[in-house]
């Protein structure tokens, strides 16, 4: 009924070797994947840290160092504070902290994916308005 070829020695091997980018791209992707996820909690912790400082009054030099301990310096392209002065912050209203990465370049075998920036913003109301010295 059906025909079947007495010689399949190599079908595993060529099989194997057809699947075997698909697995590479799959493998790197969830690990890549992973890395950027966790860069990204981080970016939201340390804009969280950072608009809650700002909230209570603490000035952009502090803001900043407290975030560079979050993350490490190397990687904040810009962190932005509005409205920027303590003194222009008014109790009841929001201020909002945005934090920027540098950009990420993932690199995942066989595919070519530009590189892409990350960026958190948190806000949150102004509890005092008078900055803490």
């Amino acid at each position: 009924m059906f025909l079947r070829l007495k010689k399949e020695k190599g079908a595993a091997a060529v099989e194997f070797a057809l699947l075997l980018p698909l697995l590479v791209v799959i493998v790197f992707g969830i690990t890549t994947f992973g890395f950027v996820y966790k860069e990204y909690i981080a970016l939201t912790h340390a804009a969280r840290d950072g608009v809650r400082l700002a909230a209570v009054g603490k000035d952009y030099a502090y803001i900043r160092n407290q975030i560079e301990k979050d993350l490490p310096k190397e990687i904040i392209q810009s962190v932005t504070i509005y409205p920027f002065l303590p003194t222009a912050r008014t109790v009841g209203y929001s201020v909002t902290v945005t934090v920027k990465r540098i950009p990420i370049d993932m690199k995942i075998p066989f595919l070519v994916i530009p590189p892409f920036e990350l960026t958190s913003t948190a806000e949150m109301r102004v509890e005092y308005n008078k900055p803490e010295g």
